[in-house]
């Protein structure tokens, strides 16, 4: 396809892209000569050809504009964090509504500028740097057509695509990344953020907002969903507003859902099934399977009251963990075992609740290093059956179970748990 200057190639899709002659602007990184572009599913690409080109496409879906999709503000807002020293800058917003296209415009120009950018990109749910169900930092060595062309420098795995049930976990993730990117020197940081806004989604930000402290929030309104939290932050921090892009792929929950199986198959490329001891592993959070053995009497006293044979259990301090066949203790009878035990808590869990379940991996320093899934406990040699692409034995790691299931043949996922 040869195309005049001025013109903008909106494709979508998964596919591929080939520059062959001319310049493109991306988000506002400049492209020429003999470039390749992988295209994401359901994603949205607006390709403005700014002087005669040759672009070869292997796209599902495209079509020609005459409209920049690049508001003007956003050129504006890059200017003044460039100019001025704002080195942290988190955007916050609803659910598609351009954060990671303004993000990625943002590092693009930037990098352009000659300004060393780092990226974390905390959306959970929809992240590019890093796995699903992570929070993840990468930097921008060269302009970038998407967030996920960053290169990837670290993440801290969540365990859930949503930060509702692990809030603490992903603010506690944010600053470790902080810091982590402090090492890199960076000039300018940029923050992605999730859409979730309802339901506690607004206190949230305004918990990561007061934890991290940034020098600017960056606020995409659609209508009035952030009206609380700029409220909140007006004399405590600086705040731009931009408009949303004219343009934009509102995705629905299956299409996020695919996006999240293309990432999973990325992240478990070259992976096998893997048996981990117990005892080669540094921890296991939540600690469920570490701690002293029942007693015979003790093993009994359970069973009875559960009705099923109790295949482990262990207690750490005044708390007891056992893993069954059949469903956790009912209220009632937890309070005689607690007295009969002399246990403080009680958990019970059936066996089948890590079959397919979503695990991460970090070294002693805190770094990620893969995602697993649990195929299966082998409790009498005290090892995980384990599908992950993960070196064991290797260097001594940290599993943190997350409470998502996943289905290792095809990577849909299955649900959430509770491990609480």
């Amino acid at each position: 396809m040869k195309l005049k200057g001025e013109t903008v190639l909106l494709v979508e899709g998964e596919g591929k892209i080939t520059v062959k002659s001319g310049r493109v602007e991306i988000f506002g990184g400049i492209f020429q000569g003999d470039f390749e572009i992988n295209l994401q599913p359901y994603k949205l690409i607006p390709i403005r050809i700014l002087e005669k080109a040759e672009l070869k496409l292997n796209v599902k879906s495209y079509k020609l504009i005459n409209q920049n999709t690049i508001p003007n503000e956003w050129l504006k807002l890059a200017n003044y964090i460039e100019e001025n020293d704002k080195r942290i800058v988190m955007v916050v917003g609803g659910v598609d509504v351009g954060k990671t296209s303004l993000i990625t415009y943002l590092g693009n120009r930037l990098l352009q500028h000659g300004l060393k950018v780092a990226i974390i990109d905390a959306d959970v749910g929809q992240n590019e740097i890093g796995p699903p169900a992570s929070i993840a930092l990468g930097i921008p060595l060269q302009p970038m057509p998407s967030l996920n062309s960053a290169k990837f420098i670290d993440a801290k795995f969540i365990g859930l695509t949503s930060p509702i049930k692990r809030s603490n976990l992903v603010i506690e993730g944010l600053t470790a990344l902080i810091n982590r990117a402090e090492n890199l020197n960076f000039q300018r940081l940029l923050i992605n953020t999730t859409g979730w806004i309802e339901n506690g989604g607004l206190k949230f930000k305004m918990e990561k907002i007061s934890s991290i402290k940034p020098d600017l929030i960056v606020a995409l309104k659609f209508k009035d969903e952030l009206a609380e939290l700029l409220e909140w932050a007006e004399g405590k921090f600086e705040v731009a507003e931009v408009p949303c892009p004219p343009i934009i792929r509102r995705r629905r929950r299956i299409e996020r859902k695919r996006i999240r199986e293309y990432n999973y198959r990325r992240w478990f490329k070259g992976a096998k099934l893997t048996e981990i001891p117990w005892s080669s592993l540094n921890s296991i959070t939540p600690n469920l399977f570490m701690g002293i053995p029942l007693k015979e009497g003790e093993t009994k006293c359970l069973e009875e009251s559960l009705k099923s044979k109790v295949v482990y259990a262990v207690r750490r301090s005044g708390e007891i963990t056992a893993f069954t066949y059949k469903n956790p203790l009912i209220e009632k009878a937890e309070w005689k075992l607690k007295e009969n035990l002399k246990a403080e808590s009680i958990k019970v869990y059936r066996l089948n609740i890590f079959t397919y379940l979503l695990v991460g991996f970090h070294n002693v320093e805190g770094s990620f290093k893969g995602l697993g899934i649990i195929v299966n406990v082998d409790f009498k040699n005290r090892l995980f059956q384990t599908y992950t692409n993960v070196n064991f034995p290797g260097e001594t790691l940290s599993m943190i179970l997350g409470e998502l299931k996943i289905n290792p043949l095809n990577f849909k996922e299955l649900g959430w748990i509770n491990l609480q």
